[in-house]
């Protein structure tokens, strides 16, 4: 197997020969997809990806390889970690010299609003059935489409649930 290794070792001319090398070998002896069965060849190409996920561990000083993820293009990446790190209720600050693919992603999330599982997060959680719902997430998605309103929860009037209350009336607006 080409060990990924290869390119830590290339100047930045020799890079192109490398990736070719590399993809070349792929292509011929392996040509199978990471993570997706138990073969000899699956797992070659499983140790490719892991041994590419350490050695940007070592370059970024990141612990845990397994933290590292791989997404298709910058786009798909930036919607990855706004939709994974950004909770409801909580702002952005940007600034006009954003650049358009982070600007787009944060008014696609903007218009969207909020899904039934982020208000359904904020909710008690005791599918205590008073608003009428069989659970709570279905009270959310009903909550959402206008079928229910907030005040139709019981326990989100108690004192103890007065900040989820005022976290889902700033979530819908």
């Amino acid at each position: 197997m080409l060990p990924v290794a290869l390119f830590s070792r290339c100047s930045f001319s020799e890079s192109y020969a490398a990736v070719w090398q590399a993809m070349e070998h792929f292509m011929k002896n392996i040509g199978a997809s990471a993570g997706r069965g138990g073969y000899r060849r699956a797992l070659a190409a499983e140790e490719i990806v892991f041994q590419c996920r350490r050695l940007l561990g070592k370059l970024f000083n990141i612990n845990d390889a397994t933290r590292i993820v791989f997404a298709t293009n910058a786009t798909e990446a930036i919607n990855l970690v706004l939709k994974g790190w950004l909770n409801p209720g909580d702002h952005v600050i940007t600034t006009a010299m954003e650049h358009n693919a982070v600007w787009r992603c944060l008014k696609t999330l903007e218009k969207e609003g909020p899904t039934a599982l982020q208000i359904y997060k904020w909710l008690p959680g005791t599918n205590c059935r008073r608003c009428g719902q069989l659970t709570c997430l279905a009270f959310a998605t009903r909550l959402l489409s206008g079928e229910n309103a907030l005040a139709d929860c019981p326990p989100l009037a108690e004192e103890e649930n007065s900040e989820r209350f005022n976290a889902l009336q700033g979530l819908l607006g």
